[in-house]
């Protein structure tokens, strides 16, 4: 009993976390990161949102994505080749049980990144070089991760 009721409070912590910060397609996850190995040091990461997460949330969640990726990787920097987002709005007959709208009405994001990776702080003249330890600390920080 003792553990139902333990699982039980942590299903309902979980499903009531704005960042919604997990590995997509764990269960009873709606959105969640994911990425793919496109090459040596080139990967592709993606977040999506769920009802709960803005745009802002989306971007800064899949740049600490892209920092941990860079790191558990063995990089130290990494710079977006690509960044695309995109929201996609929602409309029910009936507002779902589960839904913090009573509208009916959600909006969702994600953004997809393609970040190459590097031991060194590259040298470039365009663009931007992320420190993913840095960015990894400070957005953890932001959100409380």
């Amino acid at each position: 009993m003792k553990v139902l009721s333990i699982l039980t409070l942590t299903i309902i912590v979980l499903s009531g976390c704005a960042s919604n910060y997990h590995r997509k397609g764990l269960i009873f996850s709606d959105g969640g990161h994911s990425e793919i190995k496109l090459g040596e040091n080139v990967f592709q990461v993606v977040y999506e949102g769920n009802d709960k997460t803005n745009s802002e949330q989306v971007s800064d969640l899949n740049l600490l994505r892209s920092a941990e990726v860079a790191l558990k990787h063995g990089f130290g920097y990494f710079i977006i080749l690509q960044i695309s987002g995109r929201a996609v709005n929602q409309i029910f007959d009936e507002a779902p049980a589960m839904s913090s709208t009573a509208s009916g009405f959600e909006k969702t994001y994600s953004a997809t990144s393609t970040i190459l990776c590097s031991k060194e702080k590259p040298e470039i003249s365009h663009g931007q070089v992320y420190d993913a330890a840095s960015v990894a600390k400070s957005i953890r920080k932001k959100y409380g991760l």
